[in-house]
């Protein structure tokens, strides 16, 4: 149990004094002095929240409380979508790849998963895509890595562009991209994936 400090202090004045009355009387030996107890090191560092599940970059994130900067970030994607689906309807077929979909998929157990939908057709009503990385829980329409989906828009949870082909490098979007990898630290995704 650690003493606090005045305590401490106390009990050596204690122990010198005794030491030294003791050093006097015959047949009395002296004290040694206790010796501190090793400083425990305390690596500052927390582990990284993100984890290396099926080839993608997953965070768990706290469940059933409501996470408003999340939710504002998810309004502002859906509140923008209508115009990133313009564009990407008059992208070139090549540049369509750059643009993925964070769908907010109901599970096999009536929650929610945030996976990346790599889009085929997106309409202000719906949205039909190749499911981009592979859920960690089963999903309710039982659909995995590589599979195609269909999903109302208001299911949409994110958009992401990137400008480059570099899925590293920069985008447009990517609103809850960036609060957790500014909560988290930017994960580390497999080459192609998004991991946020």
């Amino acid at each position: 149990m650690k003493q606090p400090a005045d305590t401490t202090k106390h009990l050596r004045l204690a122990t010198v004094l005794f030491a030294t009355i003791c050093a006097s009387l015959p047949g009395c030996e002296p004290l040694e002095e206790p010796e501190a107890p090793e400083p425990v090191s305390v690596s500052q560092e927390k582990p990284s929240p993100w984890k290396l599940l099926e080839n993608a970059t997953v965070v768990s994130l706290p469940e059933g409380k409501p996470d408003a900067e999340l939710e504002a970030a998810m309004t502002e994607a859906r509140n923008t979508a209508p115009g990133q689906s313009e564009l990407w309807l008059t992208a070139r077929p090549e540049l369509q790849d750059r643009w993925a979909i964070k769908w907010a998929a109901p599970t096999a157990e009536d929650r929610v998963e945030y996976v990346w939908v790599r889009p085929l057709s997106w309409t202000q009503h719906r949205i039909e895509g190749i499911l981009a990385n592979a859920p960690q829980n089963e999903l309710a329409c039982a659909k995995t890595l590589g599979e195609p989906v269909s999903f109302p828009a208001r299911q949409l949870a994110d958009w992401i562009h990137f400008q480059t082909d570099n899925f590293d490098g920069p985008y447009d979007g990517g609103f809850t991209v960036s609060i957790l990898s500014e909560r988290y630290g930017k994960s580390v995704g497999v080459e192609g994936q998004t991991g946020n």
